[in-house]
């Protein structure tokens, strides 16, 4: 039952959203869902997207990361949908909670890594994570107008940014491997055009940085990805 009011809310956000009491269905469906199971990740990541566009970021924060607490990342028992898991990994970058969204994704991946739409998430979220969490758009194509995100002040260190654009590299190139062996119908030509725009960016920089991409690689083959984590906490305890 409250799968089914979750769908009603998800149709009054799209199919229905112009009508008059769009706004008031939404909230009362979602929030009957909840009361119905309160242990669903799926009615409470919907009280994230009703959040959303209502622009209500800092509400949608709690509501998202309150979705995620109800299920174990390491538990594929208690994974919802692979739909919802979905949407909760676009819901939490566009709240900027990237390392929440890669973490998602992974277990996403671990049931279908022929899917484009997630290799495109993985990248544009680690994208994200060179540039600072700037670019919160989710969809290629969605219009800045209207756009309530979250916006980070953080700074993002080259090596950072560096790392982060050779994951992103990385699934951009998986990504068109993958769309190169399937009829090009079914393959969005604004998605791909992106991946175009950003694959050039991040290996722009990665070209840039042959002494870092060498570090991070080495650190990798010891089986140690998190190489400048340590120096980047060492540097704010100094602050």
């Amino acid at each position: 039952m409250a799968a089914a009011l979750c769908s009603m809310a998800e149709i009054y956000m799209t199919d229905c959203c112009d009508e008059p009491d769009a706004e008031r269905q939404c909230t009362a469906f979602t929030e009957q869902a909840i009361e119905l199971d309160p242990s669903s990740p799926e009615a409470f990541q919907t009280r994230a997207s009703v959040l959303l566009s209502k622009c209500d970021p800092t509400a949608a924060t709690t509501a998202i990361l309150t979705s995620l607490s109800l299920w174990s990342l390491t538990d594929f028992n208690t994974w919802p949908s692979y739909q919802t898991r979905l949407a909760t990994a676009k819901i939490l970058m566009e709240v900027d909670k990237d390392d929440d969204a890669a973490a998602v994704l992974e277990t996403v991946l671990k049931e279908n890594d022929d899917d484009l739409e997630v290799w495109y998430l993985f990248s544009w979220c680690y994208y994200r994570m060179g540039n600072n969490g700037s670019c919160n758009n989710v969809d290629a194509d969605a219009d800045a107008e209207g756009d309530c995100n979250v916006m980070t002040d953080s700074v993002v260190s080259i090596e950072d940014k560096v790392e982060a654009f050779l994951d992103a590299k990385e699934c951009l190139e998986k990504l068109l491997e993958l769309s190169a062996k399937m009829d090009p119908e079914e393959v969005d030509p604004a998605m791909l055009q992106h991946v175009h725009e950003m694959l050039q960016e991040v290996s722009q920089v990665v070209a840039q940085h042959p002494q870092i991409v060498q570090q991070i690689e080495d650190a990798h083959a010891r089986g140690d990805p998190s190489m400048f984590q340590d120096v980047d906490d060492n540097d704010d305890m100094e602050m």
